[in-house]
């Protein structure tokens, strides 16, 4: 009789462990971001022209839903972040000058200058969300998280266009000066997740999200201090398995 009621506690006592265990989701994912390195006043620049900066990025997930329409999350992300600004669009050469000094455009020569910054960070993300809408199949939710950036490095690229579309890179100092990065920055954002059952242990899923950083990302003090900081949207898709 003991034994019975020792195994009926036992039973007892799993079947929410189980429950529990069946709405956590470990997932990986990748995706495309798009940033742009800008000021906290605005995100355009009177003095330049920005081009969109995209990337792809990758990263694991864990998700747990409680309470049926709240769900919390964490994951981890290796992203990079950039920036693309066009300094010159019409460059000339003194060779492209003859003797009358009427200028011969020549095809062999680079036209156009473009600047590139791009900063590589691992980021840890947590968050909690609300499922907006819900179904056996189908998950609708919104979630603000958290995140901490930690950086990992960082390229200065000049780059020398041509008519005919070759690019030369070339290393150099930083357009917006040569400070050191924080080593480690933190976001605040917001994402969506779509998520879709598609078998009794896999669900698959696509996020767009958007953050922006807290603090300046670089560290340099006195009136040569840059301000400016990531601004990043996102989109992932992934595939999560039900534990």
């Amino acid at each position: 009789m003991k034994k019975e009621l020792l195994f009926c506690f036992v039973f007892m006592a799993a079947i929410p462990l189980v429950s529990a265990q069946s709405t956590c989701l470990i997932g990986l994912h990748g995706g495309v971001t798009q940033s742009k390195y800008v000021t906290p006043g605005g995100l355009s620049q009177p003095f330049h022209r920005q081009e969109s900066f995209f990337t792809a990025n990758a990263g694991i997930s864990l998700q747990q839903d409680f309470k049926e329409k709240f769900y919390w999350q964490t994951a981890l992300h290796y992203v990079e972040f950039g920036d693309r600004v066009k300094t010159t669009e019409d460059l000339r050469w003194p060779s492209e000058y003859d003797v009358n000094g009427d200028y011969v455009r020549d095809p062999a020569l680079p036209h156009r200058i473009r600047y590139q910054q791009k900063t590589d960070y691992v980021t840890l993300r947590a968050g909690a969300g609300y499922y907006l809408l819900r179904t056996e199949k189908f998950g609708l939710g919104v979630m603000p998280f958290a995140e901490a950036g930690f950086f990992i490095k960082n390229k200065n690229e000049q780059q020398l266009l041509y008519d005919d579309g070759k690019i030369d890179f070339n290393s150099g100092g930083g357009y917006y000066g040569d400070s050191a990065f924080r080593n480690v920055n933190a976001s605040v954002g917001l994402a969506l997740s779509f998520q879709a059952k598609v078998a009794s242990k896999f669900d698959v899923f696509l996020a767009p999200d958007a953050s922006y950083q807290l603090l300046s990302a670089t560290v340099e003090n006195g009136s040569n201090a840059s301000t400016r900081r990531y601004f990043v949207v996102g989109l992932n898709a992934g595939v999560f398995y039900r534990l």
